[in-house]
């Protein structure tokens, strides 16, 4: 055989080893997380499958048309209450306008993630942006200073998402960030990187979280999503995050539903210490006060002290009830209303 021969053949062997592995890489994503096999991965949908539907959007703004978009975290999500439908209802009755509610809120995701998902929207014409975060963003910091990241990437989740979204090429060839995720996992499973499981804290680093170190990012997320809406001509309604922390709380009176909740959905352990936690939100809502007093274009909502602190608002120390939800929405569907002057 010609040198030239074995020379093609050898790229000839190359390239099929690669189709073979962007086929199995593929094949990974198809059968973990029902992306497609052929055409556009959409990665992306992994981490954001809610954005899935609005991208399917189009412009179907016309005469007389409110839209409102939610973004959040299990609070506010459909997923644990019914605050959409209160507003929508609530709307409906103070405006004559058709009303349309998106809401991207999702359980665990932080201030980033609003972001990240605001920016990656385009330019779908919502009329009014709801913000509504303070506790996800507490979870970051149960970290030493030396570990934690302003960008949150010493968390799994977004360490995961800030590869992707740097592999441009992702969107039609997935093998390279493929194996970049495969390599990150052995590294974390060898102790060669230090990095914070998307679920529940480490226990050894608790204490760590009363250092709110988060306060940095999370004001920096919300100005990013206050700046985008501006460019985008989309009003803004920020909220103060309703937290209570009931008397002499502790794990076990959580667990034996002693406390002063409802249903007692979600102990205060699965963010941090609860101390820790509560201190975190105060200052989260310090930044959202702050953000709504030096910009006099903002909307804002002091959800914190709007609902009562009892069992019947409360099904734990941030989840609400359905009369929680119904005191939420009511007052949310006002503020709505009065941002686009109905």
């Amino acid at each position: 055989m010609s040198r030239s021969r074995r020379f093609w053949r050898m790229i000839l062997v190359v390239v099929i080893c690669l189709l073979a592995a962007e086929l199995g890489a593929r094949i990974f994503w198809a059968v973990k997380y029902h992306r497609p096999l052929l055409g556009k991965p959409g990665l992306l949908y992994s981490f954001y499958p809610e954005l899935r539907g609005v991208h399917r959007l189009t412009d179907s703004r016309r005469s007389g048309r409110l839209d409102v978009l939610i973004l959040g975290g299990s609070v506010i999500s459909n997923a644990w209450g019914n605050i959409s439908t209160v507003l929508t209802e609530e709307l409906s009755r103070v405006t004559d306008k058709n009303i349309g509610v998106v809401n991207l809120a999702r359980p665990a995701h932080t201030t980033l993630d609003s972001y990240l998902k605001y920016a990656l929207l385009g330019e779908y014409p919502f009329d009014v942006v709801v913000i509504y975060h303070g506790v996800n963003d507490a979870r970051t910091n149960n970290c030493p200073p030396g570990v934690f990241r302003d960008d949150y990437s010493h968390y799994s989740w977004y360490h995961d998402l800030s590869r992707l979204l740097a592999h441009k090429e992702a969107s039609f060839l997935v093998l390279p960030y493929t194996l970049e995720m495969l390599m990150h996992r052995v590294e974390e499973r060898m102790g060669g990187r230090v990095i914070l499981p998307t679920a529940q804290p480490s226990r050894e680093w608790l204490d760590h979280g009363s250092n709110i170190k988060s306060a940095g990012p999370f004001r920096r997320n919300m100005e990013r999503i206050i700046e985008l809406a501006k460019q985008r001509n989309q009003k803004i309604l920020l909220q103060t995050f309703a937290f209570y922390l009931s008397k002499d709380y502790s794990a076990e009176k959580f667990r034996a539903r002693e406390l002063d909740y409802s249903f007692h959905s979600a102990p205060l352990e699965a963010w941090g210490e609860p101390q820790c936690v509560a201190k975190a939100v105060a200052v989260h809502n310090e930044i959202i006060h702050d953000l709504a007093a030096q910009d006099s274009t903002l909307f804002f909502l002091d959800q914190a002290t709007r609902i009562p602190h009892e069992a019947t608002f409360f099904n734990d120390a941030c989840h609400l009830t359905g009369r929680g939800c119904l005191v939420f929405g009511e007052g949310l569907a006002r503020a709505v209303a009065a941002a686009v002057g109905a």
